[in-house]
């Protein structure tokens, strides 16, 4: 059973919690997933086209990052979670458990989803704003048709986003932190490398910076909703 309560990361459990969060475009396989883990943060890349902009992250900014294949991935860090009966998985969605779930049946009783736990903590202690984000989403729902505009106005409206928790934790979020913008991001530097025969020195500035910007939001989601977490731990406890 999928745990989804504040006192489920108690005692400890937050700081052995593996925090992580794929990117990548819908209906596919993830292109990268954020692993916050014992203190640290690693980010890993499952198609090869995007090692050598993983490599030239890596490099650039002493950071690490690197490529592995998915399956092999999945199975680590599984395996990582399930040895150790006081790990868990936290991610803010069900799609992380799903692609756990896809890969090892058993992940389901041993994933936080975090979404619940964080609505919970606002509206507990902070009612107008779950009021506000509440309504704010009703209306944008009576509203919303079939075009792509009215969707993405829907998107930016609605108030149950990760970073509409994080402002309210007082957590910054950067303009560049791109709500939606990850896939086009994406999408820049695959076709980018595709033409320039892998090479990521070749990118050209504004390339460099659609993967710069790509694996910053990630990290930011990952590293992000651990802080998160920690203050409504806190919270809470107080």
């Amino acid at each position: 059973m999928v745990k989804t309560k504040w006192t489920d990361i108690q005692d400890g459990r937050l700081d052995k919690a593996v925090v992580i969060d794929f990117e990548g475009f819908e209906k596919m396989p993830p292109a990268l997933c954020g692993v916050w883990i014992d203190g640290e943060l690693e980010q890993v890349v499952f198609q090869k086209e995007l090692e050598p902009a993983a490599r030239y992250t890596a490099e650039k900014d002493n950071r690490r990052i690197y490529y592995k294949e998915l399956d092999v991935f999945l199975d680590e860090l599984i395996e990582t979670v399930l040895d150790d009966e006081d790990r868990l998985f936290i991610a803010f969605s069900k799609r992380e458990l799903e692609l756990l779930q896809d890969h090892h049946k058993g992940v389901g009783d041993r994933y936080v989803n975090a979404l619940p736990v964080a609505k919970k903590w606002r509206e507990g202690l902070f009612p107008s704003a779950a009021e506000k984000a509440k309504a704010n989403r009703r209306k944008w729902k009576k509203g919303l048709n079939k075009s792509k505009v009215a969707k993405n106005r829907y998107y930016n409206k609605v108030g149950f986003r990760l970073v509409d928790y994080w402002r309210l934790a007082g957590i910054k979020v950067p303009a560049t932190h791109g709500v939606r913008k990850t896939t086009k991001w994406l999408r820049e530097v695959l076709d980018a490398l595709e033409k320039k025969s892998g090479l990521a020195e070749s990118l050209s500035a504004g390339q460099k910076k659609a993967w710069t910007r790509f694996v910053n939001h990630n990290r930011r989601d990952v590293v992000n909703l651990y802080e998160l977490l920690k203050i409504i731990l806190e919270q809470y406890e107080s």
